[in-house]
């Protein structure tokens, strides 16, 4: 199975959704190479109050085939937002711990439910970019109103926010100072726009699925997904068993051939 080494992905969330997301995480994390950070975000009396094992969590990744680190907020008052933000530390952290460093291309910031069919097409599409150099890779959202949140500027998380190594470099003596009360996907990129010279670059395929209710049209596009989003929340969809074709297939998601015949 091919490994994924270029990637180490991280993850603001609760213990419980992080708990619950093992089946879908499986699907494409499992034996990747590609290591979860998790920065749980519970408050400390939480954490107590409902016993939250943290030790255990590990083990069951790793008996699914998932390598996860757990962190912990860097700040007492740190939403899931901020940590959104903060959690790109921690992911450099690891890399620079583990000696990933010179593997690693690119820093994944995603939402809990962010799905990929496949690691194959989204590592094809992703090195046609420089990681060498500060890049912003991501998408912005496909509806019109939430998309003006950010502006065209924005990368959404639940597409998958990509930054390379260097650009995570950059920007993270900052991030402290980057905190404030916008969205997590904002405050990234309002911190590289403000220490960078970096522009978000768009890669086709990855979705941030803001719809909603009856989503058929979408996935009946034939359209090549590299991520989906929202799939257990604003709509519905079992994504892991639809995803389940790439393990005879490869890149073949929801995708039509033609033959001669």
């Amino acid at each position: 199975k091919k490994k994924f080494d270029e990637f180490a992905f991280g993850v603001a969330t609760t213990y419980e959704r992080l708990e619950k997301s093992i089946p879908e995480l499986r699907h494409w994390l499992a034996d990747s190479s590609a290591t979860l950070i998790a920065l749980v975000a519970d408050k400390e009396d939480e954490v107590k109050s409902k016993k939250l094992d943290f030790s255990r969590l590990v083990r069951d990744f790793a008996d699914a085939g998932m390598t996860l680190k757990i962190a912990r907020p860097h700040g007492r008052d740190h939403s899931v937002e901020k940590s959104h933000m903060m959690v790109i530390r921690d992911v450099l952290s690891h890399i620079d711990v583990e000696g990933n460093a010179s593997e690693t291309r690119w820093l994944g910031i995603l939402d809990d439910d962010t799905f990929f069919p496949s690691l194959y097409p989204l590592s094809e599409a992703l090195s046609g970019y420089n990681h060498t150099i500060p890049t912003y890779l991501g998408t912005v959202s496909e509806n019109l109103e939430l998309s003006q949140i950010g502006g065209p500027g924005a990368a959404y998380g639940g597409a998958g926010i990509f930054l390379s190594v260097p650009l995570a470099r950059e920007i993270a003596p900052h991030l402290d100072s980057c905190l404030s009360e916008r969205g997590g996907d904002m405050q990234i990129m309002e911190c590289i726009h403000d220490h960078s010279h970096a522009r978000l670059l768009p890669v086709p395929g990855l979705q941030q699925t803001d719809m909603a209710s009856d989503v058929s049209g979408f996935f009946e596009s034939g359209r090549r997904f590299l991520s989906l989003h929202h799939w257990k929340s604003w709509f519905h969809e079992p994504v892991e068993k639809q995803a389940a074709v790439v393990n005879v297939c490869g890149d073949c998601y929801l995708q039509r051939y033609s033959f001669d015949d």
